[in-house]
């Protein structure tokens, strides 16, 4: 059976990818990827070894090749680390905005209302007739 065009493709470009990923540092490589993910903590270990690379690339220790990726993983753990703090402020600020109190009387209050519903279940004092 012959491969397909689509999977000559796909395999010549991801053995493109992984030749050029194996001309980086690994630790650059690292920084790079944790600067990519927007979870708060982890593009700000992105941007901390990013930091110590571009010191790094500074002091000539690190090729332009790797210094051009360390610029970007630099420029985008940046953004995802202003971005994921806006986004945790914002809900704290929800969350710290919120009657708590209304809101533990009235969840358990209106699941039973719904678990009543769901098992059509009839309950004393609904106002319902007995016979």
């Amino acid at each position: 059976m012959s491969r397909s065009v689509l999977e000559d493709e796909l395999s010549r470009k991801l053995a493109g990818w992984r030749a050029g990923l194996h001309a980086h540092d690994r630790g650059v490589l690292m920084g790079f990827m944790l600067s990519l993910v927007p979870i708060f903590p982890v593009p700000l270990l992105g941007l901390a070894l990013g930091w110590f690379h571009l010191r790094a690339h500074r002091a000539g220790k690190l090729s332009d090749y790797d210094g051009d990726l360390v610029r970007r993983g630099v420029m985008v753990a940046v953004v995802n680390c202003v971005l994921s703090l806006a986004l945790v402020w914002g809900i704290a600020h929800l969350a710290a905005g919120m009657d708590w109190m209304q809101i533990v009387t009235y969840v358990p209050r209106r699941l039973a209302e719904f678990v009543r519903w769901v098992f059509n279940l009839r309950m004393h004092g609904t106002g319902g007739t007995s016979v």
